[in-house]
């Protein structure tokens, strides 16, 4: 097992650098240019306060000199400027944030803490662009005020680069204290800028007659100012000026570029200080990753990027780091990331013990860890392999598929077990786990393998996760139920919670196996699965739930299509008939797969299936359908022909609800819970032992 120090010594190979050559003779090769072959020096111009007309009234300018910039918004970031953040950033140039309230920082902090600070002038702005998927590095001080402690809190948060200014006057010695020498791009955390405008005495000429000292030097030189228009007010300047600028730069092969493009300078996250401060307890990190084939312009906007082959140690130790402070999120950018190598963890040894094997590790912790895909597109054209074509894909490598055991451990995404158990010696862990619009692909079918494991997670939440196998469905002989698309807890009575929203998985031996003391899942489906849903302990899947009794599981809105079982009911983890498990289906649709050659056996085995002795009870409202004769509504009952298997339930079939008069109610229907909307009494009327309901 690489220790962590080998694994982030492998990050770093991974990153894909891109540099300017004014960086220094070792920076990699990619060279902004401003039309030269060669780069002398580089100009950094930077604009404040949410002009976003202004600043996208220029992009043509920018673009004729192939020249990017940086812009700061302020203020409570309303949809149209979250906008405009997007378009200027996916033209290419950089985006930062300036201040909610816009207050000089040194004082505010003085006056009310460093948390309000956070709370009222940077987080609302952080959490709109999160919410957002806006990759976000560079913070502009407001009025340029800014302290060493600021400085500190700001970088605790990832933030790479933080603009304040130099207030010097055109000829003045210290005009250039701000510039510093190219090579030394990749440690500069402050930004410091010379002011653009008739509010500062610059203008183009006068800028213009410090940028051959900038070229000879090999200097990198930041500016502020803020509206770009005919006529600007004093702090700004107009689109002449700028042009000048820009001309004047390119004659002396002066890089004009944003804060982003001193990509070879960009702290990666493991030079981020994740503080354990007051003002930074309730705050993690955020970092954005791009894989080998994300498109440039993501590429370019990413702390971390991937190589393609080391996929899995790259994001492996930007996990552990983030696990090691105060927790933080991983969004991914589209592409596919590839796990090419196993992560060996313990398993419990009062769970049997032995070893279990990650692909990306998720470590035991007390923080939250949040994984997200950005740029999610679901192209489903009915086969396994379209689930997002255009998002966010994980998958295994052939050859580390093609090496595993058959009925090992392993577990491509997942929480790692305490290696200090509790009490009980289970093993659990007390991290929380999440897991948002992310696809995954397995080569096939036919190993033990989960994709999403919350075993020893405490909470977890999954939404919008996607799994798709390559391998066909025709044949449960070769199908394993070890399989398993989404697992859950293997912990007790703990006030443990999970959540799985709108994820779909297609072609697995196990759609669903979970557990748990709060567990409520929605708009889910189970595909071309052997067992759509299982919960609890089952004869086939390794013995490892505990179900907790007298605690509810709900499924709303959930389906399974083509499965062998749709749902199995297990054991409770301790395996007393005393105790009770509950389940509340709410309209959960699922579609026989009668008609087809492939499934021919399928329609003897039954909808649901309990296998725990008659441990759980609960209700199910259900709509049933057949494919084989053109989708009409089923009246036959989920358990089959023995209908004492669902005593414990109440078990209503949506299809066969009918609406008339009183004198047309049906008198042949036996099933209680059937229903029927009386068009004379306006209402609904339910089919009970006594009859119908009033």
């Amino acid at each position: 097992m690489k220790t962590l120090c080998g694994t982030i010594l492998a990050v770093f190979t991974a990153f894909q650098v891109v540099a300017a050559a004014a960086f220094g003779a070792t920076a990699a090769a990619e060279v902004p240019k401003n039309g030269k072959s060669e780069t002398r020096g580089v100009l950094c111009l930077t604009f404040d306060d949410s002009h976003f007309d202004d600043w996208e009234a220029v992009m043509p300018l920018f673009e004729k000199y192939n020249a990017r910039a940086t812009f700061f918004a302020r203020g409570e970031l309303p949809p149209r400027h979250v906008a405009g953040m997007r378009r200027l950033s996916e033209a290419g140039h950089s985006i930062g944030l300036h201040g909610r309230l816009h207050v000089r920082a040194p004082v505010y902090l003085g006056e009310h803490g460093a948390d309000a600070w956070l709370r009222d002038e940077v987080l609302p702005q952080i959490d709109i662009c999160r919410s957002a998927g806006l990759p976000l590095r560079n913070f502009a001080y407001a009025y340029n005020a800014r302290t060493d402690e600021t400085d500190g809190i700001l970088r605790g948060l990832g933030f790479a680069r933080l603009r304040s200014g130099v207030y010097a006057s055109p000829g003045d010695a210290g005009e250039l204290n701000g510039a510093f020498p190219a090579a030394e791009a990749g440690e500069q955390l402050e930004m410091r800028g010379l002011g653009l405008g008739k509010s500062y005495g610059r203008g183009a000429a006068e800028l213009l007659a410090l940028l051959p000292r900038v070229a000879e030097s090999n200097l990198v030189l930041s500016t502020f100012s803020h509206r770009i228009c005919d006529n600007p007010p004093d702090n700004g300047i107009s689109p002449q000026t700028l042009e000048e600028i820009l001309s004047g730069a390119a004659a002396l092969g002066i890089a004009v570029v944003g804060f982003d493009d001193l990509s070879a300078a960009r702290p990666t996250p493991f030079s981020m200080t994740f503080k354990a401060t007051a003002c930074l307890k309730d705050y993690g990190s955020l970092a954005y990753v791009a894989a080998a084939d994300s498109c440039e312009a993501d590429r370019r906007k990413a702390d971390l990027v991937c190589d393609g082959s080391a996929d899995a140690s790259a994001i492996n130790a930007l996990v552990a780091q983030m696990a090691a402070g105060r927790g933080g999120k991983i969004v991914f950018f589209p592409g596919t990331y590839v796990i090419d190598e196993w992560t060996e963890r313990p398993w419990p040894e009062k769970r049997g013990g032995g070893k279990q094997f990650f692909g990306i590790a998720v470590p035991y912790t007390q923080t939250q860890i949040d994984f997200e895909g950005i740029g999610f597109t679901h192209k489903d054209k009915n086969t396994s392999l379209e689930m997002n074509g255009n998002g966010v894909v994980f998958k295994p490598s052939d050859r580390l598929w093609d090496a595993m055991e058959k009925d090992g451990r392993y577990s491509l995404v997942g929480g790692v077990a305490d290696s200090n158990p509790d009490s009980s010696g289970r093993g659990y862990s007390w991290g929380f786990f999440t897991i948002k619009n992310i696809s995954f692909r397995l080569p096939g079918n036919d190993k033990a393998i989960v994709v999403v494991d919350g075993i020893w997670t405490s909470e977890m939440a999954c939404d919008g996760v996607q799994i798709a196998t390559g391998a066909p469905f025709n044949d449960d002989s070769r199908v394993n139920p070890k399989c398993i698309g989404i697992r859950t807890c293997a912990a007790g009575n703990n006030n443990r919670r999970y959540t799985i929203d709108h994820c779909k998985l297609m072609g697995l031996g196990t759609g669903f196996h979970v557990a748990g003391e709060h567990l409520i899942m929605r708009q889910c489906i189970a595909q071309r699965c052997g067992y759509g849903y299982v919960f609890g302990n089952v004869p086939f899947l390794e013995r490892w739930s505990q179900q907790v009794s007298n605690h509810p599981t709900t499924m709303v809105n959930c389906s399974f299509e083509y499965t062998w079982y749709g749902i199995t009911l297990g054991t409770s983890g301790n395996g007393n008939p005393k105790y009770v498990c509950t389940l509340n289906a709410v309209d959960l649709n699922a579609e026989e797969s009668d008609g087809y050659d492939a499934y021919k056996a399928w329609k003897e085995r039954k909808l649901v299936q309990d296998l725990s002795g008659g441990y759980w009870l609960g209700e199910i409202t259900y709509h049933l359908t057949s494919k084989a004769n053109g989708h009409i509504p089923s009246t036959r009952n989920l358990w089959g022909a023995n209908l004492a298997e669902g005593a414990n339930f109440r078990t209503v079939n949506l299809a066969a609800r009918r609406r008339g008069t009183t004198a047309d109610r049906p008198t042949s229907m036996t099933d209680l819970g059937f229903g029927y909307f009386d068009t004379d009494l306006n209402r609904m009327v339910w089919r009970t032992e006594k009859g119908w309901s009033k």
